[in-house]
């Protein structure tokens, strides 16, 4: 708990202090942070996206090496049944 509060009253400071030196240019950082905040929701979008595409690439192999292997042992099966 110790360290809890040491490190959130120094990053508290440090915050205070960047506050205070922005002073009045603080709507031009605020409108900087927002072009950050539209290109880090866009990368996240697209990191997500490809995500899934390689998530369901990977699903659709293993079913079809799933199934290749099920033809497979029905071959062996009916040859060893002859």
């Amino acid at each position: 708990m110790l360290f809890t509060i040491l490190g959130t009253s120094i990053w508290n400071v440090v915050l205070v202090n960047f506050g205070a030196l922005a002073g009045a240019g603080w709507d031009k950082i605020v409108r900087y942070m927002n072009i950050y905040d539209y290109i880090a929701l866009f990368l996240i979008v697209v990191l997500c996206a490809l995500f899934a595409v390689w998530f369901m690439k990977k699903r659709k192999a293993r079913i079809a090496e799933q199934q290749a292997e099920e033809i497979k042992d029905d071959e062996n099966n009916i040859v060893d049944a002859e």
